[in-house]
């Protein structure tokens, strides 16, 4: 991730794809909304330290696990929340009564998150998932059954072919972000014909976007995404070959477990090292 210290505010909707995904990146202090407006005590507040009402949340919360508070407002508000990375920080927030979005990057203000929003009967948008991004060297983390239920709430009535290749054309934009975006979202979709375009954005000039691929792949799993990973395998950058096998393992079976093997004779003592490893825990499991 680059490091800034501003926030930008993205909308898939603004290239003509009306999906609608908030993309925002958040490093440092700046948040872009005025703390002394919005840091203020919320005297209402339940014992659980959160409030939502009519798209307002209020949140009293003192050394809280940063998971566990996005939890709860996920819980009150109806938002999906899916931690793509570890979260073991704990936080101190306070604000009364901001509009969701608002409230959010308050309390990820240290932190890169993207959040996707589904129009209503009136014509309005509703926040339904949040993803919490990797940053510089963190790994994505495996959460299937969160994103399962991103998967499930999202679907309803829209044609999961059509928004595939909607998100297959945001592979092909110029800016890094965009894609990244599409490639996690291609893996909410648990879908098989998801792959193709995934496989697409393994070979891309951005190491994360080729990250979020191989994540992906490994949710939707299946010999498809296995022979998908084959192409990571042969990548020049040596973690991204890590991370292949890494996802391999996810993935397991007979096809995973060849391509692991062909990976113990890799140039570099790291990638071996991963196969060798990799192929114990297969073997070990039986899958």
């Amino acid at each position: 991730m680059r490091s800034t210290n501003i926030c930008r505010f993205c909308r898939y909707c603004a290239l003509g794809l009306g999906l609608n995904l908030l993309i925002v990146e958040s490093i440092a202090d700046a948040s872009g909304v005025s703390t002394s407006a919005a840091l203020r005590p919320s005297p209402g507040a339940r014992s659980s330290g959160v409030q939502f009402g009519d798209g307002v949340l209020s949140v009293n919360a003192k050394d809280v696990a940063l998971i566990e508070l996005l939890d709860e407002i996920g819980r009150r508000s109806g938002l999906t929340v899916v931690p793509l990375v570890t979260l073991a920080q704990r936080v101190d927030v306070t604000f009364d009564r901001l509009p969701l979005e608002q409230g959010l990057r308050q309390i990820l203000r240290h932190r890169s998150f993207a959040l996707k929003y589904t129009p209503t009967t009136r014509g309005q948008a509703r926040a339904e998932t949040l993803w919490i991004l990797p940053q510089g060297d963190e790994k994505y983390e495996a959460q299937g059954p969160r994103l399962a239920n991103a998967s499930s709430n999202k679907v309803g009535q829209r044609n999961i072919d059509d928004e595939i290749s909607q998100l297959r054309s945001t592979l092909s934009n110029s800016d890094s972000e965009y894609r990244q975006q599409a490639a996690v979202e291609l893996g909410a979709q648990a879908n098989v014909n998801a792959v193709s375009p995934l496989r697409q954005a393994l070979t891309d000039s951005d190491a994360d976007v080729q990250q979020a691929a191989i994540f992906s792949l490994a949710q939707i799993g299946g010999t498809e995404s296995a022979l998908a990973l084959a192409t990571a395998l042969h990548d020049s950058n040596p973690r991204i070959r890590e991370q292949a096998i890494e996802a391999l393992g996810d993935v397991g079976g007979a096809v995973a477990m060849g391509l692991i093997e062909k990976a113990l004779t890799d140039d570099v003592a790291v990638v071996r090292l991963a196969a060798s490893e990799t192929l114990e825990q297969l073997r070990g499991t039986g899958r």
